[in-house]
């Protein structure tokens, strides 16, 4: 609620500084209310504030050679420590909070001038259009209350696919926040392994070291990511409530009579009690227990071998 107020509040005071007519169908307009911020829209807030805007000026007076600006390099430590997820909105489904976002493009027709949700037009904010800094970050602390109810079930009608499940039991209850940090951390990953930004590029067009791959991922990264062009993963859906998330990965396969083919995996992470219908082994567990359940469906043969691959 505060973040879609304080966007459309600084959106029209910009707008009437430089005698602009003020266009309420953008971005928050159709999705309301719920965890999604675009880049610019997070560096205009930033700046409209006097205590982020004085300490970004003096950032930039007392440092020399400073290759980032102060806004750009916030983003970054947001996404490092996991308060801001970047997310990929042109994949088919991305259902997040109760709300639909799949299939949302950066495209001249949705670029609303200087003042655009996309992030499209952004050197007003100081982005460069030649930084590789997602456009769209999900917040999952400002996921509202929900639960899933028919997204998943743990049986299968195809013989040729299995379902893979794995429980932790948290018989004193669970840490604050645990699913957020859960969540957070995942959809970075995925973001990551499957997206063109897993490096940067300096200023003299060399590779750099990546500034924007979260913790978990760091030390791991290239070695999870495809090194095969035959192999490229996509992600189909993401679907996320406080207490759970859904995702459908596929991955395409070069087969030996040279078609390709591609692999589904489900992935399911669930906090439950036992009063939960999917809740596994809820006859062992006592009032204020609660279970975090993940679970993956996909081809039974090697022992799960492509559920493995894409988990």
């Amino acid at each position: 609620h505060e973040i879609k107020r304080e966007v459309r509040k600084q959106r029209r005071r910009s707008n009437d500084e430089e005698n602009k007519p003020f266009r309420a169908e953008n971005f928050y307009e159709n999705n309301q209310n719920y965890p999604v911020i675009t880049a610019e829209d997070a560096c205009m807030l930033w700046q409209a504030e006097k205590i982020t805007k004085k300490a970004a000026e003096r950032a930039v007076q007392y440092s020399n050679n400073m290759t980032i600006t102060p806004f750009a390099f916030l983003q970054r430590l947001l996404i490092r420590f996991g308060v801001f997820v970047p997310i990929d909105l042109s994949i088919d489904k991305a259902n997040l909070g109760g709300r639909e976002y799949g299939r949302i493009r950066c495209t001249d027709e949705c670029c609303l001038g200087e003042n655009s949700g996309c992030g499209h037009a952004s050197q007003k904010i100081n982005l460069s259009k030649t930084d590789e800094m997602p456009r769209f970050f999900f917040l999952p602390s400002l996921l509202g209350p929900g639960e899933p109810t028919e997204v998943w079930t743990y049986k299968t009608s195809d013989s040729w696919k299995t379902t893979l499940c794995h429980s932790i039991l948290f018989p004193d209850g669970v840490p604050p926040g645990l699913m957020e940090r859960i969540t957070a951390a995942v959809l970075s990953d995925i973001y990551f392994a499957t997206g063109p930004n897993t490096k940067n590029h300096n200023h003299h067009g060399g590779a750099a070291t990546t500034q924007l791959i979260p913790q978990s991922l760091n030390r791991e990264i290239n070695h999870n990511r495809p090194n095969s062009e035959e192999q490229k993963l996509h992600v189909r859906e993401i679907l996320c409530w406080r207490a759970a998330f859904f995702l459908k990965i596929g991955m395409e396969n070069m087969c030996p009579d040279g078609e390709i083919r591609e692999s589904v995996v489900e992935i399911f992470c669930h906090l439950v009690d036992r009063e939960s219908h999917l809740c596994v082994a809820s006859e062992s567990m006592g009032v204020g227990m609660r279970r975090l359940i993940l679970s993956a469906k996909g081809q039974v043969g090697d022992g799960g071998k492509e559920i493995w691959n894409r988990g």
